[in-house]
């Protein structure tokens, strides 16, 4: 299991992001594709990200929640490298995403 660290009002707050944890795009952020990247608004912090290739395709998988092994099997077909390679891309743009707050770990 991967895990990071996520500031709320509280203070520190310990997530685990496990292989089987669904996710899904946080309700406070507005997207649109541009160019064919996904660009972000986080309307709680006015902050806007623009994503690559690699987390559009991620960002687009999240139209309903997925896992983190779901959303690997889903780009496999679009990004032709090693599983492991993948995954660990995949993990690294999920905690990004995580920190930033512009995803959500479903409960449950």
């Amino acid at each position: 299991i991967r895990a990071m660290y996520s500031i709320d009002n509280t203070g520190l707050m310990f997530i685990p992001w496990g292989m089987m944890h669904q996710i899904c795009r946080s309700k406070h952020v507005i997207w649109n594709i541009v160019d064919g990247e996904a660009v972000l608004l986080d309307t709680q912090s006015g902050i806007y990200y623009g994503m690559n290739s690699t987390a559009t395709a991620l960002w687009k998988l999240l139209e309903v929640p997925n896992t983190v092994e779901e959303i690997v099997l889903g780009m496999m077909s679009q990004f032709p490298v090693d599983k492991a390679v993948l995954t660990r891309d995949v993990e690294d743009i999920v905690m990004t995403l995580g920190t930033k707050r512009l995803i959500e770990q479903l409960q449950g």
